[in-house]
């Protein structure tokens, strides 16, 4: 069973590791991420998912704003797929494939005007043969990653092999 773990460095301490869960408790107990602009972006692509189709995948509302943030800070750097801004407020994610639902694995990381343009493409073909060939590759990362989070029962507690004594953590997952 692999997870996701996050590398907090520290200088008198070395590196460490934690794993997800770990970090979102810590999260609401300790350090207090904002996670106000994770939040208005998730709410962005349920909204424009709801428009685009009837049936929206239940996966976009499995995501919590923790899961948008590794999405777009671990798969995609923070930079448009296109041209590699980093301009948080001008970014936004949109399908990769326009006929499937949007998922972590079927999306693009795009500026404004980019995204603007590539719904408008008939065919993807435009793009250069490098450009599809990672964008590829960000989407098995993303498969890779939220595989044994989306199979995970959403009532069970989890259990942090990181904690000295493994114990589970007494609160059910958010996120997928």
């Amino acid at each position: 069973m692999e997870r996701h773990f996050e590398d907090k460095h520290s200088r008198s301490y070395g590196a460490t590791s934690m794993c997800f869960d770990c970090c979102r408790l810590n999260n609401i107990a300790i350090a207090r991420h904002d996670m106000g602009f994770y939040r208005l972006m998730l709410q962005n692509i349920r909204n424009s998912e709801t428009a685009l189709s009837h049936e929206v995948d239940p996966v976009i509302h499995k995501l919590s704003e923790i899961d948008l943030k590794l999405v777009l800070e671990t798969i995609w750097q923070i930079s448009s797929a296109i041209s590699g801004r980093q301009d948080l407020y001008d970014l936004k994610f949109v399908r990769w494939d326009k006929n499937r639902p949007w998922s972590p694995w079927n999306c693009i990381l795009l500026t404004r005007q980019e995204a603007t343009v590539h719904l408008r493409l008939l065919n993807r073909k435009i793009y250069s043969e490098a450009l599809t060939t990672r964008i590829e590759m960000n989407h098995q990362r993303a498969r890779d990653i939220f595989a044994e989070r989306l199979s995970k029962p959403q009532s069970a507690p989890t259990i942090c092999k990181s904690r000295p004594s493994g114990t589970a953590i007494i609160e059910t997952p958010c996120s997928i």
